[in-house]
């Protein structure tokens, strides 16, 4: 019977009663082969990993993903410097997505300048508007709109007296405004067919 190879790192398995005088070299290129998965600088053979069921896998270095990586199951747990969570809501508590499980969420923040580029249901709180805005598909708007006023009163329904950027009345839809309004230079308004734009 000639020698064989193991299944995963093709280690060759010297042929019993023989290889009298080249077993100890296979022996040693075989371990050369193991040994290589464990460099140091994480550039050793490529391997397969399973951790079964009750046993745990630790990482105390750095912990590179260059393909796909999945999780499984409702319970991620990070120690040891990371947040510690055991629940998703305990975890964003942690990392500061939230102030409490039952407190606030917290949204991205930045000036009017800082908006990034628009993608449709973008919620952040524009610090130059002082208010929270939702990106349409079109534009940023603001969330909720509605009336305001002293204490508990929503009497007074405001808009800005400048327009600075590009915007079109949807379908289907009509605006209106309080004057004075006043349209940058290059700025255009499209107020689509059957829609209506009343400046009072």
């Amino acid at each position: 019977m000639a020698d064989t190879t193991t299944t995963n790192l093709g280690l060759t398995k010297p042929e019993i009663g023989a290889s009298t005088d080249t077993w100890g070299t296979k022996i040693n290129t075989d371990l050369d082969t193991v040994d290589g998965i464990f460099k140091a600088d994480g550039t050793g053979t490529s391997v397969g990993l399973n951790v079964g069921s009750g046993k745990v896998l630790e990482v105390g270095g750095s912990f590179s993903v260059g393909g796909s990586f999945s999780l499984t199951g409702d319970q991620v747990q990070v120690a040891e410097g990371g947040t510690g969570a055991t629940t998703a809501i305990a975890a964003l508590v942690a990392l500061g997505e939230r102030t409490g499980t039952t407190g606030a969420l917290v949204t991205p923040t930045g000036t009017t300048g800082e908006r990034p580029t628009g993608v449709a249901g973008y919620l952040r709180f524009n610090t130059t508007l002082a208010k929270p805005e939702v990106y349409n598909g079109t534009a940023w708007g603001s969330v909720g709109g509605g009336a305001t006023g002293g204490g508990s009163d929503e009497v007074f329904v405001e808009n800005s007296q400048a327009v600075t950027a590009n915007y079109t009345i949807p379908v289907g839809k009509n605006a209106s405004s309080v004057g004075p309004i006043t349209i940058s230079g290059g700025v255009a308004i499209t107020i689509s067919t059957g829609s209506r734009w009343v400046v009072l």
